[in-house]
């Protein structure tokens, strides 16, 4: 069983909301393309602590200030080491381990699987700092890297020890990365390979040797890699160019100027194959558009003839209102018709431009936007990524050559001694074992550059926020596992397949009930009078209903229900059936809010009537010209004060329209008896509007402008603060979950937690509900479940 805000999470989780904070401060498009590289690099169980849906983007960090400054101070300490000052370094060590250590114990009691991602990134910080350290100072690199490596690892191997001791923890993904490579230190492939030289010692062939074969290969490897590319192009993913560049998944280093150019053709076939697509669509709205005018035109012409037969035999005047109430009627659907289809027109047409400026797209495109991403050794990462080791042949021999000759002035011992079993001796000259160079050379790329491209991939997939604006004690890091916590087990997993797909497109229902129509009746004491003032209000109601393109059901007197959907004309006309709108629910809402306005104006407008409508003294004695509503008694205000319910769902097992018995277009189902129970809650103040969990989650899906209602009734556009505020927001909001605020239309969602019932048929506090085989909402018993949220205009 789940609850509200398990749902809600879901809902939020896949909206274009999440998306667009995803994207900015989560980077999923980051993760994606890492993980995919890490995959190849290393086997999945190896990788499961970092395996996670693709959608949830970077681990994040938060590390409180004095930790960080921690991690700056051990930078600094280990260059010094560097250079031969070790002063307090013992006392520093320990201090370092027992924050450090104080600071995860809780985490990865909690949750130990999160311990390795937590080193990865402790990790990322040290590097980042020691590069910021040693940028100014005369420092040898490889120096600099041997004494880093002893120290770091000798540091985290204490921690892991310590944590041990209270969780089993696993450290396999360590092993095959960092244990063996633990700090990268150097700006470019050249120099990070040419600081660790004694490893390659370690791995019997000589730096020189190796970086000769590793830059041929790097050449070769390109051709590999645009066949790749080539054949990810074909399956054509993207629309427009800005698409095709931010979901591209390669590194495009090493690869040339004529490879890259011959990409574009295909580029180029590909938009011009979806440029017909799209142009097919566009012919057909305008064969739907030409078929709309031919039926405008020919209700034109049969209203026409009907005023013409009624002014000719003298019919009664309210013969001619009704034509004409059917022409207004009319007119309004043909606009919202007319409506829809100019803006599919409009959407194709945006297509269109969009795969045009594809077709448009150049060289230059690719190495501003695709070769700046920023693979800190692409070189090294291209090599790491080869499947295949390489068959050295005679080509490859001039470069070797070079190598041992640089050797030979410029070696040290053990290299030198290390390339004498390279080579052997021929009758005329001296030959290189070409084959038991590529075993060495193969063997340090396993235990050199594959541990370097997994390292540092590991690091671009977590974030390290320091909070330098907080003052914290050293008793706390913060992990931010998710914006929104992970939910296990098949349930949660059947509301993202069943839930989430259904809220996206809805048919939306509004009824609204005028407050105090029987009080007003009593006290006319004429019903014609009454009669004429109900039309007068619900005329102005159905003004602002066309308005928002809704289609008026029926006129109950005292209120009127109002359907939102597409197709209504082509169902009235049988050419179709009504279908779910992803816009249902906003255009409900504003709706709803515009009607509360209007009704608001109507009572001002018509303030100066009361004496002539009511027959009761106390009425007839207020003076309203230049008078006030607030001179009004009580029971008088609320006249014309109405009640809004919004449900939304599909069709035809919630709501079904057709005809009824009497042969006019009705609707049936359980969202008209929800509506109407939602339309009757009241104040004794103000008019209300109650809409369900559908009419809600359909907006959050087709909206990027949404935040959370804060506890004073104000929005905030979290993503209008930094990185940590933003993340802090969310977070306290998530934990308060008061409502929702639609930044762009000022419309506020707040979560009701009183119980309305209808018996035994609907509940709508929050209770545990699970999700039934059409995606309804379910209580234990199988009864029907709705959460209601009032909805304010701020």
């Amino acid at each position: 069983m789940v609850n509200r805000t398990i749902i809600e999470d879901y809902v939020i989780r896949h909206s274009p909301m999440f998306e667009r904070i995803n994207s900015e401060y989560r980077k999923p498009e980051i993760y994606n393309r890492a993980l995919s590289l890490l995959s190849i690099l290393l086997p999945r169980d190896v990788l499961q602590p970092v395996i996670r849906p693709k959608d949830e983007g970077i681990f994040l960090f938060y590390f409180h200030r004095e930790l960080r400054l921690l991690f700056a101070e051990l930078a600094r300490r280990i260059i010094k080491l560097a250079q031969s000052d070790d002063q307090g370094w013992l006392e520093f060590v320990d201090r370092f381990i027992s924050a450090v250590i104080e600071g995860v114990v809780s985490i990865v009691e909690k949750e130990p699987q999160l311990y390795q991602i937590l080193e990865v990134g402790m990790r990322k910080q040290i590097n980042t700092e020691m590069m910021l350290a040693s940028s100014n100072l005369s420092v040898s690199g490889e120096i600099l890297y041997q004494k880093s490596c002893k120290v770091i690892n000798g540091i985290f191997h204490k921690v892991r020890s310590n944590l041990a001791r209270k969780v089993i923890l696993q450290t396999n993904l360590l092993q095959e990365t960092f244990l063996k490579i633990p700090v990268f230190i150097g700006e470019n492939d050249f120099n990070l390979l040419k600081n660790m030289r004694t490893q390659f010692i370690d791995c019997q062939i000589p730096f020189p040797i190796f970086y000769a074969i590793f830059s041929h290969h790097a050449q070769t490897r390109s051709g590999q890699l645009f066949d790749l590319i080539s054949e990810y192009l074909k399956d054509g993913n993207y629309d427009s160019k800005g698409e095709l560049l931010k979901k591209f998944p390669f590194n495009l280093s090493g690869m040339s100027k004529t490879e890259i150019n011959q990409l574009i053709p295909i580029i180029q076939e590909i938009a011009d194959r979806k440029v017909l697509k799209f142009e097919d669509k566009k012919k057909d709205v305008q064969l739907k558009l030409n078929s709309l005018r031919e039926k405008l035109n020919s209700f034109f012409q049969n209203s026409l003839e009907e005023f013409r037969q009624v002014l000719i035999k003298q019919q009664s005047f309210d013969k001619l209102r009704g034509i004409y109430e059917k022409i207004d009627h009319k007119l309004g659907d043909f606009y919202h018709h007319f409506q829809e289809l100019n803006t599919d027109l409009v959407k194709f047409d945006q297509k269109v431009q969009d795969l045009n400026s594809l077709k448009a797209i150049s060289r230059k495109d690719f190495h501003n936007q695709l070769l700046a991403l920023k693979i800190r050794y692409p070189l090294i990462l291209n090599i790491a990524l080869c499947p295949d080791k390489p068959k050295l042949d005679e080509q490859i021999v001039p470069e070797l050559r070079e190598s041992f000759d640089s050797l030979q002035k410029d070696g040290r011992d053990e290299e030198i001694m290390l390339a004498k079993d390279l080579k052997r001796g021929g009758f005329f000259k001296e030959k290189f074992e070409l084959d038991l160079i590529a075993d060495r050379y193969w063997n340090a790329r396993k235990e050199i550059l594959l541990p370097i491209a997994a390292g540092t991939l590991l690091e671009d997939i977590v974030e390290i926020l320091p909070r330098s604006d907080r003052v914290a004690s050293v008793d706390e890091i913060i992990f931010i596992s998710d914006l929104i916590e992970k939910e296990e087990g098949r349930e949660r997993r059947d509301l993202t397949e069943k839930v989430i797909d259904r809220y996206r497109k809805v048919i939306g229902l509004l009824i609204y009930d005028i407050r105090g129509s029987t009080f007003m009746g009593t006290k006319l004491e004429d019903a014609k009078v009454e009669n004429e003032i109900r039309n007068l209000f619900n005329r102005s109601m159905l003004e602002v209903v066309r308005n928002y393109g809704g289609f008026p059901i029926k006129d109950t007197g005292d209120g009127g229900i109002v359907l939102f959907a597409k197709n209504i004309l082509d169902q009235i006309d049988g050419a179709g059936a009504i279908e779910e709108d992803e816009k249902a629910g906003l255009h409900a809402v504003q709706c709803a809010t515009a009607m509360i306005g209007t009704a608001e104006q109507f009572v001002k407008d018509n303030l100066k009537h009361y004496q002539s409508w009511f027959k009761e003294p106390r009425i007839r004695k207020l003076e309203f010209e230049g008078g006030s509503f607030a001179q009004l008694p009580p029971e008088y205000q609320q006249i014309f004060q109405i009640g809004i319910g919004i449900v939304a769902g599909w069709s035809p097992k919630e709501i079904f329209f057709d005809r009824n018995a009497f042969g006019d277009f009705d609707v049936t189902g359980m969202l008209v008896r929800e509506a109407n129970m939602f339309s009757k809650p009241r104040s004794p103040e103000r008019s209300m509007i109650i809409c369900d969990e559908s009419t809600l989650f359909n907006i959050i899906l087709n909206s990027e402008l949404i935040s959370f209602l804060s506890p004073e009734g104000s929005k905030l556009n979290i993503t209008l603060l930094d990185i940590e505020q933003a993340i802090a927001h969310w977070l306290k909001m998530k934990k308060k979950r008061l409502g929702f605020v639609h930044e762009a239309r000022n419309i506020a969602f707040k979560k009701l937690d009183v119980r309305l019932t209808d018996g035994d048929q609907l509940r709508l506090d929050d209770v545990g509900v699970s999700v039934d085989d059409f995606g309804l909402l379910v209580d234990d018993r199988g009864g029907r479940v709705k959460f209601a949220y009032e909805v304010i205009n701020l």
